[in-house]
């Protein structure tokens, strides 16, 4: 006598479908690391142009072009850096991870309110049944409805 009535499973069922294929597509980004290679060639070309890029200005840019600029454009590109090994692994425990259990948690309840609304009606819906019914011209196949469903109720 409650629960999610068939009619709006189809629509909620490719909802569902669509978060498990994401959900299927960060495991899959978690259980597939970057390649070692690329991680070492990009640490090494930061620190080559960290310590060459002061070597190629001219010294007739000023304090300005030669000690301000490389030392903020060097804490940009090591911010940069420090960014995308954090973001490496979204699903972990750090403060700018997705917390999927708190996610998974904000579902359940949601599912709960549902449900909840579901048996809260119940009694208005089956007695629209009725309503509706007699109103149809259908009289003792919505009576015997509205009893059937007020003795499995009880």
């Amino acid at each position: 006598p409650w629960g999610y009535p068939e009619r709006f499973l189809n629509s909620n069922e490719m909802h569902l479908a669509n978060a498990a294929r994401a959900f299927e597509g960060l495991s899959q980004l978690i259980l597939i690391p970057m390649p070692l290679p690329y991680l070492q060639l990009s640490k090494l070309l930061l620190c080559t142009f960290v310590l060459t890029y002061p070597l190629a200005v001219d010294m007739e840019h000023g304090s300005w072009g030669n000690v301000i600029e490389p030392v903020m454009l060097c804490m940009a590109l090591a911010g940069f850096e420090i960014v995308s090994d954090c973001m490496e692994n979204p699903l972990g425990d750090d403060p700018s991870d997705i917390s999927v259990y708190e996610m998974i948690h904000e579902f359940e309840v949601e599912c709960q309110a549902v449900f909840d609304l579901s048996v809260r009606d119940h009694r208005e819906v089956l007695a629209s049944q009725a309503s509706l019914g007699e109103h149809l011209g259908l009289g003792e196949g919505a009576r015997f409805l509205a009893q059937k469903h007020n003795h499995t109720e009880a």
